[in-house]
Parts: structure tokens; sequence; C-alpha cells
């Protein structure tokens, strides 16, 4: 009888503590799934975003429609074909025709302009989002004139870029946008700070590994 009470305790103590560890891999599981976030989608977990950076983030530009002009449009696709032709000496893996996907132009009332223009490898469409691009030259007009641009990619996978603000001040300029590159851990709301010094990011959001 004391054999039979002992095999029947020792079952219910293994089956609780089987029970308590299929409990714990179900929520680590699932704590983990949490964690697997789709950039620029709205199911971005807390601890991957900071509320408390950028809470000076600007939208004071407004997007207009723009006639590019020949000159414009041959400046940006050099700089585009320069760009993908040292990516391509450097890995093979990323050589191929690309054409222009979409361009932007934005208004700011200081005087100073933005712009955005994306390129794709041919033959992605399929494979791409609308609003994604393999890359984006963007920068800074005044006067017609190009002053600052820069270029922002994930030709491995695909990236979105839109700009939200510009403000010049002591000496610095600064462009505000969001970005979501696809194979990147830095994405989200960035602050782009332009000085003589150095050209500067700071995002908003880590992916967390």
């Amino acid at each position: 009888m004391k054999t039979a009470v002992l095999i029947i305790s020792t079952f219910i103590i293994l089956t609780s503590c089987k029970t308590e560890t299929e409990q714990t891999n179900l929520t680590t599981e699932k704590t983990d799934s949490l964690k697997q976030t789709v950039k620029g989608s709205d199911a971005q977990t807390d601890n991957e975003c900071d509320s408390t950076k950028l809470r000076d983030f600007k939208n004071n530009i407004q997007e207009v429609e723009y006639k590019i002009s020949e000159d414009f449009q041959n400046e940006i696709d050099s700089i585009a074909t320069v760009f993908i032709n040292n990516a391509c000496k450097k890995d093979s893996l990323f050589c191929g025709e690309i054409y222009l996907k979409d361009h932007k132009h934005y208004h700011n009332a200081s005087g100073q302009d933005l712009f955005s223009f994306a390129y794709a490898f041919k033959n992605s469409e399929k494979e791409m989002e609308q609003e994604s691009a393999s890359f984006f030259v963007f920068g800074i007009t005044q006067n017609g004139k190009t002053t600052f641009f820069d270029i922002v990619d994930d030709l491995i996978g695909e990236i979105q870029l839109k700009l939200s603000g510009l403000e010049t001040n002591n000496n610095e300029t600064i462009i505000w946008g969001e970005m979501s590159p696809y194979f990147s851990p830095d994405y989200g709301k960035f602050k782009l700070t332009i000085s003589k010094k150095e050209n500067k990011y700071e995002f908003q959001c880590k992916q967390i590994n």
C-alpha cells in the first residue's frame, strides 16, 4: 500500500513539474514573438523605441508638385549611378540595373527645400512594397542648387524613407524624418544633424536581438 502511494505521489510531482515547464516555455515563446517586430509597423514593442528621444521632432515641410529639370535629374541620376557602381565593386551581389521608382519634393518657409529620389533594382517590383526602394538619394536645395545630399540604403532588402522637417540654427542644419530599413537595427523617427564637423543620425528606435 505504501509503495502504491509513493508511486502515485511521484507521478503527481513529475506531472506538475512538466506542466510548469510547458507553461514557462509557452510564456517565453510568446515574449520572444513580441520582440520579433516588423519595422515600420504599429506592432513595435515599447522597449525598442525610446519616447524620450527626439522630443523636438519637427513637421514643418509641405510636399509639393515639382517638375524636375533635366539638369537636376541628370545630377541625381549621376549620384545614384556612382553609388550603385561602387556598391557593385565591393560586392557583386549588389550589381544590377536600377531605375527611378519615385521622387518627392518638399517646401520649407526658410527658402531651403528638401528632395527625395527612390531607386530600385529592375525586376524588383513584385518583391518590394510600393513605398519601398533599394536606396534613396535625398537632400536640400536652395535657389535651385543642391547644397546637401546623402544616401540611405538597404540593397539586400528594402527601405522606406519619409521626410518630415527641416531647420537651420547655430551653424547646423537638421533634417527630421522616418526611416524603415529591413536589415538594420536602427529605424523609426530620426534626426540628421548636418554640420561642418560631421553628419550625425539619431534614431528613436533600435531593434533588440
